[in-house]
Order: structure tokens, then C-alpha cells, then sequence
């Protein structure tokens, strides 16, 4: 009677039923779908495909899929102790890309077009378990916790470029005429074969703003601050004393008395040789600067100053 489901059972468990519809059920009498199969209770894989050993298709109790094992532990589960790669995606038979897996747990992905886009995606890097929070502006970032390198499979800072000769280990501008690091370590400005450790182009010029301190009777000039630096001086006396200089280094220091009054005298706190061997006497007239010149060396086995004067401007 095709009015009826047929019902084929071992004790008063349904086995395999094909009811009026014609669907198909195996482990329930009401098949829900062209073939169902419900496991009741079956301690084993709710289907195989494949050896006894099951390792070629399962679907387990709990509705994960494994290709290649027993035991599937997630949704899909593929499973190829293999050099080769274990999944593979293609467009057609001679494009492709691939994915392994290798004997220490490392993923490689192999692109026949030789490339791999994410299409409007960022793509985040980090340490632990999950990222940490964030918001990158638009789409198309890297976002890396802990360090990035270039040409280095040891980066030893946050950014690590590893250079080799006759390639800029870092370039900004089209063909690297902006700004240069060149393997040997110059920069560039402008250039992009820098012949020193700083290099500007014809046209070019290195500015720095002249640093101004607020007055008072005692000051330290910082080299630190500036290469030009300022100076103005009241009526009282005022001593003057250095900091944060080396060996090489330059300063150019302007000393301008006030508008009205007289102005107050300078003692250097710091030891200077001067020129011709005694400290030259500022300029004493009011509303004039004297135009101090220093340089940091080591010509006397001490770090020492040396020191001169262009008065009265």
C-alpha cells in the first residue's frame, strides 16, 4: 500500500523507513528530509564514507564533518598527515590556491596567481589569544601587536628593516627621491645615493629654529634644544652653565641686553677654553647682543668647549 510507509526495524527500533513521499529515513520513522538519518543513541559517526576505519568522510553525533579522521573536533575537519597541502580551492584545473598544514603546525598558504588580496578587510596580528581592541580608520590596514620586519625573519625592534647593499633598507617618494636610509646606513634627502650619513640635494636646505629660554639670573643651555639659541638678560647678573652636549656638536648662542638699564653681567659656569685663552668681555651698551660661538670636542682628551665671541651687533 503506497499509502503507507515502509518500515523495515530490529526489535521496536526503526532501522530504515521510506514513507509516502518517498523520503528516506534511517534510526527514525519520520524522515524529515530525502534521506535523514538520526543516530539514536549510536555511540559511533552518524555517517561514513570509507574504510572501516572511517577516515575518509564523517559526520559525527554532534554534527561536525571530518575529512581524513575519526574524530572531528570542529564544524570541518581535514585531516592529512601529508608534505602536500590538505585543502585546495580553484577556479578551474589550472588555477588555484592552497592550503597546508605542516608537521610543527604552521599554515601556508600557496596562490597560483602568486597573490593573496583582502578586499576590504584589515588585517590584524597579535600575541595572545584575541587582538586587542581597536578602531583603524577605513579599511586596507595592518595592524601588528608586537613587531614587523622587513626583510628579517628576527625583528629586533617594533619596526626592524634588514638592509642589503645596493637596496634602501627604507624610501618614501616615487623612486626613492624624497627620502632615503641607504644599506650603509646614510640618509638621504633628496637623494638616493646619500654620500654621507645625512645627504641633502642641491636646493635643499637643514633649518632649525633658534630656541629661546625664559630669563632669569641662573639658566643651563640644554644642546639638546637647539643648535641656535637665545639669550635675553636684565639688569641683574646672571650665570650661565651647559648641558646635554658631545663631542663634534655646535651651538650658536645670542646674548641680548635689555631695552633700558644696566645690564647685568655674565659668569660661564661651565669650563670653556676661549679663544686666546681669557674670557672676552660682553658688550655693555643696552639694546645690543653678542653672538657667542661653541664647539664640543675632545681634542684635549676631556670633553671640553671651546669657545669665541662676535661682539656688539
Amino acid at each position: 500500500d503506497t499509502a503507507l510507509p515502509e518500515t523495515f526495524a530490529t526489535s521496536s527500533t526503526a532501522k530504515l523507513t521510506i514513507n509516502a513521499s518517498g523520503l528516506i529515513g534511517i534510526g527514525t520513522t519520520s524522515p524529515w528530509g530525502l534521506v535523514s538519518i538520526n543516530p539514536n543513541g549510536l555511540s559511533g559517526p552518524s555517517f561514513v564514507i570509507g574504510s572501516s576505519s572511517a577516515t575518509s568522510f564523517v559526520v559525527d553525533n554532534g554534527g561536525k564533518i571530518g575529512i581524513g579522521t575519526t574524530t572531528p573536533w570542529k564544524r570541518l575537519s581535514i585531516t592529512g598527515t601529508v608534505s602536500d597541502s590538505q585543502v585546495a580551492i580553484a577556479y578551474d584545473s589550472t588555477r588555484w590556491a592552497t592550503m597546508q598544514v605542516d608537521s610543527v603546525g604552521d599554515l601556508f598558504i600557496d596562490a597560483q596567481g602568486a597573490d593573496i588580496r583582502m578586499n576590504e578587510d584589515n588585517l590584524w596580528v597579535c600575541a595572545g589569544g584575541s587582538c586587542p581592541s581597536g578602531t583603524p580608520s577605513g579599511n586596507g590596514n595592518i595592524i601588528a601587536e608586537t613587531a614587523i620586519g622587513v626583510a628579517s625573519s628576527s625583528p629586533w625592534a617594533n619596526l626592524s628593516v634588514n638592509a642589503t647593499a645596493g637596496v634602501p633598507a627604507f624610501a618614501v617618494g616615487s623612486s626613492t627621491t624624497l627620502f632615503t636610509i641607504a644599506a650603509n646606513q646614510n640618509i638621504g634627502i633628496g637623494s638616493t645615493t646619500p654620500w654621507g650619513k645625512l645627504s641633502v640635494s642641491t636646493g635643499g636646505s637643514i633649518v632649525v629654529s633658534e630656541n629661546t629660554l625664559a630669563t632669569s639670573t641662573s639658566m643651563t643651555v640644554d644642546w639638546r634644544n637647539g643648535n641656535a639659541q637665545l639669550i635675553r638678560i636684565g639688569t641683574a647678573a646672571v650665570t650661565i652653565s651647559f648641558a646635554g652636549y658631545i663631542e663634534g656638536q655646535r651651538l650658536l648662542l645670542t646674548i641680548c641686553n635689555p631695552a633700558a638699564g644696566t645690564p647685568g653681567s655674565i659668569t660661564w659656569g661651565t669650563s670653556i677654553l676661549w679663544a686666546g685663552g681669557s674670557t672676552p668681555s660682553k658688550t655693555a651698551t643696552v639694546d645690543k647682543c653678542d653672538a657667542w660661538s661653541f664647539y664640543a670636542t675632545m681634542a684635549t682628551t676631556t670633553l671640553r668647549i671651546f669657545g669665541a665671541q662676535t661682539a656688539n651687533f
